[in-house]
């Protein structure tokens, strides 16, 4: 069984990241990065950070997710045609 030291280590290794949700503009953990940087994927797995408790993992999809900052994510996270 791991330790707390070996859970904080994977933790960081895996990522974390923050996007807003647009239409209610509260802050979503990105819980699947893989399906957010691919760009055949429409959504990605996530949860909301708003409120006391913790709300169960819900599909996110991507294009109404933004970064904190309001910039839309990179083109090549949503348009599989990119490079035409």
């Amino acid at each position: 069984m791991p330790d707390d030291g070996a859970k904080a280590v994977d933790h960081e290794l895996r990522g974390i990241m923050f996007l807003r949700h647009r239409p209610s503009n509260d802050l979503v953990e990105i819980l699947d990065l893989e399906a957010l940087f691919d760009p055949f994927k429409r959504e990605a797995k996530g949860r909301f950070h708003a409120g006391e408790e913790m709300p169960d993992a819900a599909g996110f999809t991507k294009t109404d997710l933004v970064f904190p900052s309001g910039e839309r994510l990179p083109r090549c996270w949503v348009d599989p045609h990119y490079r035409n």
